[in-house]
């Protein structure tokens, strides 16, 4: 970081001999007001990390898009949990190492037969919103036609009961 320049002189340090713009015949030892921030000796890793983090997000979010997305099981094809995330791919990949994650179990289950579970992408939106309307209304659409075959059924139950309480 540079160092600020003194409104008196026109220096460029960070304590320099001034008389502070008075004709006065003894200089003295003035502080320079600093205009850029506080003085930084060494490279600050964790500021610039996190500095770099929120940079990238806000690049992201710009341009950021919502995924519907179901899991399916290859045994017979039908799906058998319906998602939204940021990331389709990645979060496919946790319903398989995240015990906390839905379909956990049946992901599990496929994987120990030597099969690989099926994710399929539906349909991508701009915003958070709509993309958890039309999941939503995906997972009514499956649960009427194919009842209880869907894992993430619970969540149904409880958005029903708050529709009706509404």
């Amino acid at each position: 970081m540079r160092a600020p320049v003194c409104k008196s002189c026109g220096k460029a340090e960070w304590n320099h001999l001034c008389g502070g713009g008075e004709k006065s015949a003894e200089p003295k030892i003035v502080p320079v007001i600093q205009t850029e921030g506080p003085r930084q000796d060494k490279f600050d890793r964790a500021r610039y990390h996190r500095d770099y983090q929120k940079r990238y997000m806000r690049e992201r979010r710009a341009h950021e898009t919502y995924s519907v997305y179901l899991l399916i099981d290859p045994r017979d094809d039908l799906p058998f949990y319906v998602g939204c995330s940021f990331d389709p791919k990645k979060r496919a990949g946790e319903h398989r190492t995240d015990p906390g994650a839905g379909g956990y179990k049946r992901v599990r289950e496929i994987h120990g037969m030597g099969l690989k579970c099926i994710s399929r992408t539906v349909v991508r939106f701009g915003d958070r919103q709509t993309a958890l309307a039309f999941e939503r209304a995906l997972m009514f659409t499956i649960e009427d036609i194919l009842p209880n075959r869907l894992v993430n059924r619970h969540e149904l139950k409880t958005r029903r009961a708050k529709e009706k309480e509404e």
